[in-house]
């Protein structure tokens, strides 16, 4: 009886064409994790300063991390991030829209944050975040 014919590279078992995605997508998952963190990181730094110039704009951390929408993803696009950036009401400035005729739908108004405020210094996106940082 004669031996069995090893199989020849035309026979051997095909990986399918999504497995080869996958094994990409994982070998990425660990830098881009870490890139998301450095972000993140980054991010807080960047509004606690902001906090810290302006006392009308609060940090929200009640949702902890879950207020940051992450997206893994295989591709080296920009990430979009959920800012829980919030500003105290009483600080806001509504600005309600000139008279309108009965009947020509809702009645809309445009909120604001003042440009001046009682001890508010002004300052600027270099106040908030240099290289250096």
């Amino acid at each position: 009886m004669p031996a069995p014919a090893l199989p020849t590279s035309a026979m051997a078992v095909q990986v399918p064409l999504w497995h080869h995605y996958l094994q990409a997508i994982r070998s990425r998952e660990a830098p881009r994790a870490q890139d998301f963190q450095r972000a993140e990181n980054v991010l807080l730094t960047v509004l606690e300063r902001v906090h810290a110039l302006d006392p009308r704009f609060i940090v929200d951390y009640s949702r902890g991390l879950e207020a940051f929408q992450f997206a893994l993803r295989s591709s080296e696009d920009p990430m979009d991030m959920e800012v829980p950036l919030w500003v105290d009401a009483e600080a806001l400035l509504i600005e309600e829209p000139e008279a309108t005729q009965p009947g020509d739908g809702p009645e809309l108004c445009r909120l604001g944050v003042p440009r001046e405020g009682a001890g508010l210094e002004q300052w600027t996106t270099d106040d908030t975040f240099t290289a250096s940082s």
